[in-house]
């Protein structure tokens, strides 16, 4: 999973928020294995930044990947 957020102060807690939330949506779903430990957190200075980042993710993963964009991005 990657994520490119917008104000986040506690970058940690938000990682295990996040995989906690997906981690019981894929239990309902019945899948079992997933997960490396951890996460990998970047600070992003600027909108420049965000841009590429948002680029990296959608486009440079090899297939296209699903993405939303909030409207209020520049």
């Amino acid at each position: 999973m990657h994520l490119v957020i917008d104000r986040i102060v506690d970058v940690s807690g938000a990682i295990g928020d996040f995989k906690a939330y997906a981690s019981r949506a894929l239990n309902r779903e019945g899948v079992r294995r997933r997960w490396a430990r951890g996460g990998d957190a970047r600070v992003l200075r600027d909108a420049t930044a965000v841009r590429a980042a948002v680029g990296y993710v959608v486009e440079e993963q090899g297939a296209a990947m699903a993405a939303y964009v909030a409207p209020d991005l520049p």
